[in-house]
C-alpha cells in the first residue's frame, strides 16, 4: 500500500484493533453456544426418546401422565429443530458487525489508493472477468457439441 492519508490509516487501525477484541468475544460465544445447542438437543433427545411423536404426547396428556404445560413444551421441541438460543443469536450478530468493519476497512483501504492503480485494478478485473466469460462460452459450446454428438 502505498503513503496513505492518516486519517484513513487511522480509520483501518482502530477497526483492525476492533476487530481482533470481538475475536475473542465471538469465539467465547460461539463455544456457549455450541455448548446450549448441545443440552438442547439432549433434551430435545430424552424427550423424544419417551415421546417420538406429538400424538404420543398428546396420549400422555390425554391419560394425565403429563401436564398441559409440559405437553405444550414437548410439542414445541418435537416441532422445532434448531431453536436459537440468545447465545447464538449474538454471535450471529457480532459476526455481522465483524464483517461491516472488515468490509469498511477494504473500502478505506480502496480509497485510500492513488488512482492510477485503482484503474490497473479496475483494467485487470475487467480483464479477468472477460477470461470468465469466454472460458464458460467456450464450455458451453463444447458442451453442445457433445450433446449433438451422443444424441447423433
Amino acid at each position: 500500500m502505498c503513503l496513505m492519508n492518516h486519517d484513513i490509516a487511522f480509520e483501518i487501525e482502530w477497526r483492525k484493533l476492533l476487530i481482533s477484541k470481538m475475536a475473542r468475544t465471538l469465539n467465547a460465544l460461539k463455544k456457549n453456544s455450541e455448548a446450549e445447542k448441545a443440552a438442547i438437543l439432549a433434551r430435545q433427545t430424552k424427550i423424544s426418546e419417551l415421546y417420538p411423536t406429538a400424538q404420543e404426547a398428546h396420549d400422555a396428556y390425554g391419560y394425565g401422565y403429563i401436564t398441559e404445560d409440559e405437553y405444550r413444551t414437548i410439542t414445541k421441541k418435537l416441532a422445532s429443530v434448531d431453536i436459537p438460543t440468545a447465545t447464538s443469536a449474538a454471535s450471529d450478530e457480532l459476526r455481522d458487525i465483524v464483517s461491516r468493519l472488515k468490509k469498511q476497512i477494504r473500502d478505506l483501504e480502496w480509497e485510500a489508493l492513488p488512482e492510477s492503480e485503482r484503474e490497473a485494478i479496475r483494467l485487470r478485473t475487467e480483464r479477468h472477468v472477460s477470461e470468465i466469460k469466454q472460458a464458460k462460452e467456450v464450455y458451453h459450446r463444447s458442451m453442445i457439441g457433445l450433446k449433438k454428438y451422443i444424441y447423433l
